[in-house]
């Protein structure tokens, strides 16, 4: 008969029983972790988001060390490593993730002297991405999924670019919204051009404006007709106001000129007056000298002249400064006329600049209008008629030993992370022979 145990003895055998059985639970946690990826291992590389679980069992004290440092997501760099607290650098890339759990966990015990390697376990907790391009509703990278296939691959991308019932209405109300902003750019352009060709007659100062004769001819649309009504009577409003300003300031001027004649006269009179009255005095004073006239007379003759010299610089003041209002209206004459050429000219090229931009956007909106109205019932129709002729080719281009490759792929073929699908559809690759030169767009 074995012996009774102590009441102390088994609370500690409990606690070791305890401990080796969470000890056995995080051990098979770790080994299902480790080959939870598939049945094939999986090889790690760059771009790989990596969960790690370190613990140790410590046997002298029945106890179960978590090494809360080592334990959490680490990502493997380009350079396919895996920087690690306590560890350094580590070599991942080409590993599986138990063989890197069994590298670390060597490493650990041979840098920290440990009597038993710990457990590790190293779970891929994001794949690197994929990548799908070519014939695709969505081309672009997607997280990598175990078991992915092409097929997969393509429903994650959105599928192969699809023409139903509702595409079909789409490209119906894509092609009456091209026709509205065909024919709004095509109006617009031929506003630019009447603007330009009101402007070019400014410019010129001519009495009327020379359309060209393609808007003309476009009259005969009385929405167009009314364009050019507006310009010619824009044309006549500006031309009006220039023509009454320089005719003012012509009034002012021939006003001023006749003033100048005026007051040229005026002082010629004026020196006549004052050489009479300078003679006059000369005798008075001679007579005066001899006794035979009183002084009165020839002071009143001396001021005399001199009132008549105040005239006379007076209305030669008046004379200068009428001929400098002479010249200060001719100025303004000019800078009225130069100025309105300097205001037109920076909006005719304002609208040269608009007028080109106009016309890009007309061609290619017409060139897109062409191509959604011939080039789409053509690739309709090719798809109905010949299915065989659409069906998708896909391919892999897949790094292997250092080298990219393109491996032929089917809908069933297993995808890798970091791989690249190549879809291609033979029917959109023929679509450059069905696309013809849209007829030359009208100017």
């Amino acid at each position: 008969m074995q012996p009774a145990l102590s009441c102390m003895d088994r609370r500690n055998f409990s606690a070791s029983r305890f401990a080796r059985f969470l000890m056995l639970i995080i051990s098979a946690f770790l080994v299902v972790g480790t080959v939870a990826a598939g049945a094939e291992p999986y090889t790690l590389g760059p771009q790989d988001k990596l969960r790690l679980r370190v613990f140790e069992w410590r046997a002298p004290v029945d106890q179960v060390y978590e090494w809360t440092a080592l334990n959490g997501d680490f990502v493997v760099s380009s350079s396919g490593t895996v920087s690690l607290p306590l560890l350094g650098e580590i070599s991942a890339a080409g590993l599986s993730p138990k063989e890197l759990a069994e590298t670390i966990s060597k490493q650990m015990a041979d840098e920290m002297k440990l009597r038993w390697p710990p457990k590790v376990a190293v779970e891929v907790a994001e794949y690197r991405p994929f990548f799908i391009v070519g014939a695709v509703a969505k081309p672009g990278a997607y997280p990598y999924q175990p078991g992915l296939t092409i097929l997969r691959a393509l429903s994650i991308a959105g599928g192969l670019p699809r023409l139903g019932e509702a595409g079909l209405m789409r490209h119906g109300r894509e092609v009456i919204a091209g026709r509205g902003s065909v024919t709004q750019l095509a109006l617009k352009t031929n506003e630019l051009q009447a603007r330009k060709a009101r402007l070019e007659a400014e410019l010129k100062r001519a009495e009327a404006i020379a359309f060209p004769e393609e808007l003309e001819k476009a009259r005969s649309n009385p929405d167009f007709a009314r364009v050019l009504e507006q310009e010619e009577s824009i044309f006549k409003a500006r031309r009006t106001a220039v023509d009454t300003q320089v005719n003012t300031l012509n009034q002012l001027k021939a006003y001023l000129v006749s003033e100048i004649d005026a007051l040229a006269q005026q002082v010629e009179l004026k020196k006549g007056e004052h050489a009479t009255v300078k003679q006059e005095l000369g005798n008075v004073t001679t007579l005066v000298e001899k006794g035979l006239s009183v002084s009165g007379r020839q002071f009143s003759l001396e001021r005399l002249s001199a009132q008549l010299s105040s005239d006379q610089l007076q209305l030669e003041t008046a004379l200068l400064k009428a001929k400098q209002e002479i010249s200060r209206t001719e100025v303004a004459i000019d800078e009225t006329i130069n100025n309105r050429a300097i205001e037109v000219a920076s909006l005719l090229r304002a609208t040269e600049a608009e007028l080109e931009d106009t016309l890009v956007r007309y061609k290619t909106e017409e060139k897109l209008l062409y191509d959604s109205e011939i080039v789409f019932p053509r690739l309709v129709t090719s798809r109905r008629q010949d299915s065989a002729k659409n069906e998708p080719k896909y391919s892999i281009v897949r790094v292997i030993d250092g080298a990219s490759q393109e491996i032929a792929a089917g809908e069933t073929t297993d995808v890798m992370p970091g791989d690249t699908i190549k879809i291609e559809l033979p029917m959109l690759d023929d679509l450059s022979s069905m696309l013809t030169p849209p007829p030359q767009a009208t100017q």
